[in-house]
């Protein structure tokens, strides 16, 4: 099986480190490749700016059969955000901006409350702004938007938070951010670029999407959902995205990218230092961002990075900057990828000192009862709002967090498993009656903690009549409104409030909603669950049906009956996951 290659491949690894073939980046990638389902998949690896592996894997076009290489043009969704950022820094350079200038200075009929959002708080996403500025529909969403239209829309939002006082990652600050390049140069942004970017780099395959536009070698893009590989189609228009995700580009493009963040060719190293030093909100905390990069650490290691994801393609660069490696990854498959693990995956290969540890004696796998797995089997919150769903597989636990596939939990015991690729293992938590309550989740770092039990699996559950429709009526309203955004949400008195304040712009989840089929509910008010800070008192499970393939759903009630969060159980469809961006 797929499953026991992988971890019989990073077993070897971590035992053998000695023993890593020339090839065993290619190995990886084609475990990783089958495991995820993806049709193509560019990678460029750069140590001290210099490439060590460039190459292509797969197939470009499934249907042409085109194969993918370092030359193939892809979406990059936002790691968009990174440009935008250092076209800003230019600007600054320039004495042209000011990072505390406040952004009416540049966006004229600014609301009042907008008045102390800075270009610093776009960049760090603490402006307070909803994450999206353009209120969609299913019908909308791939339509052409001119700049007026992102900044008209964007105004008639609520802001969510004061600015600098909360951390809140979203599109709309950096679309905010290219017009004001846009408007602060003269020039248009994709223009902009390519005259300080692009060009000086010779970064000829990069520049701003253009749907209409012929770009020689441009993957089509793919996704994976309801259990099947098929075409993205149609394409959301880079209009929404201008400054956060409409950018298409190659790995031998971004490998110069990379290479000229080691000197002074385009940015100084003031404005490098900048980019990279994490943000902190007005009571002292510290992000883990900033100017359009995620900053964070490996066993130790310090990784500088961002993922980017849209219509179908999914990518993500990683720079290990206290060893000067670098992994970029570009696949055009979305709904099951995750590059940002496949990038640290290369890493690892390159520098052994981040693979995960192994405490103590080395664990060796044993057989567990079946009645083992169905206990354990079920939903738990695994980060706040993250839920992880653990079910039986062949002789393991199957992992799946939002994001990527499913992963191999190997039993150890029949109360411990562990998870080789990332060095994580779950130990079981029982009350005193014997039932499963939570996992101990011990990190590779030495760091745990105890995440409680959610609730079992839609497969578990006995559909049971619905025993107030009323209430589902209103439910379904309530995830109209949630689509909608806007007053809708405001206005809205079934929403619990904390909860309301992420969803300014809507959501493409509940797109062509049907209907509720109520499947059973489950009483959780003991279990000290919290979803955006509310308290929840039960949580009613039901089929969502929709234009698209249907889908499993959670919603998180509070004692008042108001909606604090809710869970989509399964990939919900081809356009939810086609629509991704971040």
């Amino acid at each position: 099986m797929i499953t026991h290659r992988l971890s019989f491949l990073i077993l070897a690894t971590l035992l053998c480190p000695s023993l890593v073939r020339g090839d065993e980046v290619d190995d990886y990638i084609k475990v990783r490749m089958e495991k995820e389902h993806l049709p193509g998949l560019s990678l460029a690896v750069l140590k001290d700016g210099k490439l060590v592996k460039l190459k292509g894997y797969g197939y470009a076009d499934l249907e042409l059969r085109v194969p993918a290489s370092p030359e193939t043009v892809f979406q990059v969704g936002s790691i968009t955000k990174q440009f935008t950022a250092a076209a800003i820094l230019l600007l600054v350079q320039e004495g042209r901006i000011n990072l505390d200038d406040r952004i009416s200075n540049y966006i004229d009929g600014t609301p009042q409350t907008w008045k102390d959002i800075t270009i610093r708080n776009l960049l760090t996403h603490t402006s307070g702004l909803p994450g999206e500025g353009i209120r969609t529909t299913d019908k909308t969403m791939f339509a052409d938007y001119t700049e007026e239209e992102v900044v008209k829309s964007a105004m008639a939002l609520p802001l969510l938070s004061p600015p600098g006082s909360k951390y809140s990652y979203g599109n709309l600050e950096y679309d905010l951010l290219a017009i004001i390049a846009e408007r602060v140069s003269g020039k248009p942004f994709g223009d902009f670029l390519q005259e300080l970017i692009f060009r000086p780099l010779k970064m000829t395959s990069s520049r701003v999407n253009d749907r209409r536009m012929i770009v020689a070698n441009r993957a089509r893009a793919y996704l994976w959902a309801s259990g099947n590989l098929q075409r993205c189609e149609p394409q959301v228009s880079p209009t929404m995205f201008i400054g956060s995700g409409s950018m298409i580009s190659t790995v031998a493009d971004l490998a110069k990218w990379d290479a000229a963040l080691y000197s002074d060719a385009i940015l100084s190293a003031a404005s490098r230092k900048a980019m990279w030093t994490p943000a902190h909100l007005a009571d002292g905390t510290a992000t883990d961002y900033g100017f359009g990069w995620v900053i964070s650490s490996t066993r130790g290691h310090t990784n500088v990075h961002h993922n980017g994801a849209m219509n179908g393609f999914v990518g993500n660069i990683s720079r290990f900057v206290d060893d000067q490696l670098t992994v970029i990854v570009l696949v055009n498959q979305s709904g099951l990828s995750n590059t940002e693990r496949i990038a640290t995956g290369v890493a690892r290969i390159y520098i052994p000192t981040i693979r995960p540890a192994i405490q103590g004696k080395q664990p060796s796998q044993v057989r567990v009862d079946s009645a083992v797995y169905t206990a354990i089997a079920g939903r738990y919150e695994y980060w706040g709002n993250f839920m992880l769903t653990l079910t039986p597989g062949n002789g393991v636990l199957l992992g799946q967090l939002p994001v990527g596939e499913a992963d191999d939990y190997i039993p150890i015991s029949a109360t411990s498993f562990w998870q080789p690729e990332e060095g994580v293992q779950l130990a079981v938590v029982k009350n005193t009656a014997g039932d499963v309550t939570g996992l101990r989740v011990s990190q590779d770092d030495g760091s745990e903690r105890t995440i409680p039990r959610i609730g079992p699996l839609f497969s578990m559950l006995s559909q049971q009549a619905d025993p107030d429709p009323k209430a589902t009526q209103k439910l379904e309203a309530t995830l109209q409104a949630l689509e909608h955004g806007g007053k809708e949400v405001e206005e809205n008195a079934m929403i619990a409030p904390s909860f309301k304040k992420d969803f300014g712009s809507g959501t493409t989840d509940f797109f062509g909603l049907r209907s509720l089929n109520y499947v059973a509910v489950q009483h959780v008010a003991g279990s000290a669950l919290e979803r955006h800070g509310a308290k929840i008192e039960r949580i009613t499970y039901y089929h969502l049906i929709t234009d698209h393939p249907s889908a499993n759903l959670l919603l998180y009630l509070t004692a008042d009956c108001l909606l604090a969060d809710y869970d989509i159980a399964t990939l919900f469809s081809g356009l939810q996951s086609c629509l991704s961006t971040f």
